[in-house]
């Protein structure tokens, strides 16, 4: 069974989806008048995390996810949870680590797609030759 959960962030309103015990959705919510408000124990620690990152006081999260995608993009993924807090990498460098150097754009997609677009629960940051994202930039903007 799909369970949702919204909550107003620093950074905007966020929809959580579980199933099965495991997080498989945390997106940015198109339409903040729509609320969903499934009360589970991983809803709840999941909003608790987010909440003590965007605070400051949280570094590493704790929540099991299902992330589901192709090969590649289950590679990038992999490649974006070794990026340490705070740090940046470029999308080429993502490509690369994921074992296909010039899939620049395949990785700016996978970055897009469902759960993992959201660095906080990742612990990423991902950088375009034009500008960069981090998590702790997360806060300051509303369409990071």
């Amino acid at each position: 069974m799909l369970y949702r959960y919204s909550f107003d962030s620093p950074v905007g309103c966020l929809r959580l989806e579980e199933e099965d015990g495991y997080l498989t959705g945390l997106h940015f919510d198109p339409d903040p008048s729509v609320r969903y408000a499934d009360d589970t124990d991983l809803l709840r620690q999941t909003q608790q995390q987010l909440t003590e990152y965007f605070a400051g006081s949280r570094t590493s999260f704790s929540i099991p996810l299902k992330l589901q995608g192709t090969d590649f993009q289950k590679r990038v993924w992999k490649v974006l949870q070794t990026i340490p807090y705070a740090k940046t990498m470029s999308y080429g460098q993502v490509a690369a680590l994921a074992g296909n150097p010039k899939a620049c754009r395949a990785v700016g997609m996978a970055t897009a797609i469902r759960l993992p677009s959201l660095c906080p629960v990742i612990e990423s940051s991902v950088q375009t030759a034009e500008w960069s994202v981090t998590a702790a930039d997360c806060g300051s903007r509303k369409n990071c």
